[in-house]
């Protein structure tokens, strides 16, 4: 996926995705996960709209 080529940047939605896991209220888990799928999101986008 395009947001692997850039390391840092992948840094955020893996991060976000290992709190998710860790987190200890749904609403907790949906936020973190909500930050990773936008930049999915986006990359996505990046992809097919260059």
């Amino acid at each position: 996926m395009e947001i692997e080529r850039h390391p840092e940047a992948a840094k955020v939605p893996h991060r976000a995705e290992y709190l998710a896991r860790l987190a200890s209220a749904p609403s907790e888990a949906r936020g973190h996960l909500a930050t990773a799928s936008g930049i999915y999101r986006e990359a996505a986008k990046a992809l097919h709209n260059p």
